[in-house]
């Protein structure tokens, strides 16, 4: 099921990043690719009350790394 008008068409409804945008997440890797992922993940966190963090150790729910 989908938001009508709450994504974009090419892109993943803003609800399947629930998992991940209510976690702490660390993006550990460097780059273009980190970069996109890490400002995915602060979208989703903002919607859904987690915290994307760069670097970092510590008790994560998604953890990603390059």
């Amino acid at each position: 099921m989908t938001d009508p008008g709450d994504y974009d068409a090419a892109w993943l409804p803003s609800g399947a990043f629930r998992a991940a945008g209510s976690r702490r997440s660390p993006v550990r890797a460097a780059g273009p690719l980190a970069d996109t992922v890490y400002r995915e993940l602060a979208d989703a966190c903002e919607r859904f009350g987690g915290q994307v963090v760069r670097g970092g150790d510590g008790d994560a729910g998604c953890r990603t790394s390059g």
